[in-house]
């Protein structure tokens, strides 16, 4: 076994602080020395970014540093239990833990990587809510985000596709069987505002300007 070298470090902490570090090493079984030693150890090795993404999260609640991070780690504990409680004990894929060369990725990568694919995931749910929703009407902030992100199928299965595919049949068969008078008056409706209208704009028949 390598021994690793020691160094003496002369430091002052506060009165409070040393009391608190004094009954804490008890509790936890180690020495003073030993205590310190994985405190900084913990600390040292912290990655900064998220440090400060965890001091956000403290500061807006007006609670210490440590009490988000003991939260943040009760709340996983929590719900590895519930699992185990629910499903019973067996083995659990870790996805978080992304080995790398250099050990497992973490800090702001891990960040990023973990929120591309939670992201992801939040979006397939939520096109999924939306697409069953869809039918009875939605919010122009929801059907934006539906036409952002749907894709592949999910477009093809959407109520909002089948009625566009309603609405372009009956502007083929409307044009397929218009009058000479009517394909006059379309032709000089499209030079004025634009080749995408159709006999179904809604100013089409009125004359007036089109609502954009």
């Amino acid at each position: 076994m390598v021994k690793t070298k020691s160094e003496p470090m002369s430091i002052r902490l506060p009165e409070g602080l040393i009391a608190d570090m004094k009954v804490a090493a008890e509790r936890h079984g180690l020495s003073q020395t030993a205590f310190i030693t994985k405190a900084l150890e913990a600390w040292t090795y912290f990655d900064v970014d998220v440090l400060n993404m965890l001091g956000e999260w403290a500061r807006g609640l007006n609670t210490s540093l440590y009490v988000v991070m003991e939260t943040f780690l009760i709340d996983r504990l929590a719900r590895e239990a519930a699992d185990i409680d629910i499903n019973g004990p067996s083995p659990k894929e870790l996805p978080e833990f992304i080995p790398t060369t250099q050990g497992f990725l973490k800090g702001k990568q891990l960040f990023n990587t973990l929120k591309v694919k939670y992201a992801g995931q939040l979006e397939k749910e939520k096109v999924k809510e939306l697409l069953e929703r869809e039918p009875f009407g939605l919010e122009d902030d929801e059907k934006a985000f539906l036409l952002k992100h749907r894709a592949g199928r999910t477009w093809l299965e959407s109520y909002e596709y089948k009625k566009e595919l309603e609405r372009e049949e009956a502007i083929k068969k409307y044009l397929d069987n218009m009058t000479s008078e009517e394909k006059v008056k379309l032709e000089a409706f499209q030079k004025k505002y634009g080749k995408g209208r159709t006999p179904f704009s809604a100013s089409f028949w009125e004359g007036d300007e089109p609502k954009e």
